[in-house]
């Protein structure tokens, strides 16, 4: 028998770090529903090219600089974060498997097909899915796997201990007991 990988809040902290800088892809339904304030930002920008013909430059601008403005941000409030993340806002439970699959994308362009995983999952018997990130156990140095691994490696009937934030259940990672110990 395998000898079990053991793992502390310590490393579930790590792996909540890992999971908030590389989190699993969005669905395509994300990418393809515009939203509404954009679809009258544009109308807005267009009947005022109409009116003012060199407006749009100082728009193409202006959106250049709220773009740039956006990323920036993004990258504060993600490094706040992560310097918050502590295991007293996570659950750990011990959850079933109910299934595994994968999320699929799939693009037609005339002849040509091709298909791209979005993400792999597992859902659980009390109904909560994990989306499973691309990396996970990036501190171990036997058992550092990618998300299709833990997919190939699951089966129906598996037990995993589970970590999901106390706020909205939202599961951010999970280990297999066949492969870890969990020591608190």
């Amino acid at each position: 028998m395998q000898k079990k990988q053991r793992f502390t809040n310590a490393e579930i902290e790590k792996d909540i770090v890992t999971a908030l800088k590389n989190p699993p892809s969005m669905s395509k339904e994300t990418y393809q529903k515009p939203s509404v304030p954009t679809i009258i930002v544009v109308c807005v920008f267009l009947v005022l090219e109409f009116i003012y013909p060199h407006l749009l430059v100082w728009l193409l601008l202006a959106l250049l600089v709220w773009g740039i403005a956006t990323i920036i941000f993004h990258y504060i409030h993600l490094s706040r974060r992560i310097k918050r993340v502590s295991i007293n806002d996570y659950h750990i439970t011990t959850e079933t498997v109910h299934s595994t699959s994968a999320e699929h994308y799939r693009a037609h362009r005339g002849r040509f097909r091709s298909e791209t995983v979005y993400n792999y999952m597992i859902q659980f018997e009390n109904g909560k899915v994990w989306r499973i990130p691309k990396e996970n156990y990036l501190w171990s140095d036997e058992l550092s796997i990618s998300d299709w691994g833990i997919c190939q490696g699951t089966q129906c009937g598996n037990t995993f201990f589970v970590v999901s934030k106390k706020d909205t259940g939202e599961i951010v990672t999970a280990y297999n007991t066949e492969y870890f110990e969990y020591r608190a």
